[in-house]
């Protein structure tokens, strides 16, 4: 992204950027602390979901109608009042629920690991109905050859987090043998699609962009 795109690009469509972009944002701004760059240990991701989701509007030439921002606005101030709420007592209600979806205190290094990952992945599955919601209401039905990788890696991290949290260590059995494949096949979309530096070890991903690194 450089200034010489922005420019040439439509007002509405930088517009449609900052009203995606404003949830993480504010997020960002206000709960800086939360944001690690570990993929079960904060809100790291959401920035380099962000970053896709940026890379991939820049440029378009789809131009975003006044009255699709309008609509946008409603969904923007109802997912930052999620992540407000949060504060006031909806965070503990979350974890409070846990033990009714069968997640428990992990046993291993950190006895309440599964529910801090219960935590998060709410965050994700929140910000990754956002964005797809968001990119439907100001994209229409061209939203998925527009802003396709900021979703699929915000919505794969709430499903990491899913498996952390309902199947921590190794109770997945058989079935992590497969990780280091699925692994490999994001790091090779990442490359192939050039949105960042990926590579793979095992079970982990290492990522570069715009924001650093990403474990």
């Amino acid at each position: 992204m450089n200034f010489f795109e922005l420019t040439v690009m439509h007002k509405n469509t930088i517009l449609a950027m900052l009203l995606i972009a404003s949830p993480i944002l504010f997020v960002f701004i206000a709960y800086s602390d939360t944001f690690s760059m570990s993929w079960n240990q904060g809100r790291g991701g959401f920035l380099f979901g962000l970053a896709f989701i940026m890379a991939e509007i820049v440029g378009i030439k789809f131009v975003v109608s006044k009255n699709r921002l309008i609509f946008g606005i409603p969904l923007v101030v109802a997912t930052i009042l999620y992540f407000v709420a949060l504060d006031f007592g909806l965070h503990d209600y979350i974890l409070n629920a846990a033990p009714a979806f069968n997640v428990v205190g992990c046993e291993v290094a950190n006895p309440q690991g599964c529910i801090y990952s219960w935590g998060w992945l709410w965050d994700f599955v929140i910000i990754t109905i956002f964005v797809i919601s968001a990119a439907v209401i100001l994209f229409g039905k061209k939203w998925i050859r527009i802003v396709i990788a900021g979703p699929v890696f915000l919505g794969g991290s709430a499903i990491i987090l899913s498996l952390d949290t309902f199947f921590p260590f190794d109770t997945l059995g058989p079935l992590q043998y497969f990780v280091p494949y699925l692994v490999e096949a994001n790091v090779w979309i990442i490359n192939a699609l050039e949105l960042g530096i990926a590579t793979g070890r095992d079970n982990i991903m290492f990522l570069k962009g715009d924001y650093g690194p990403f474990v």
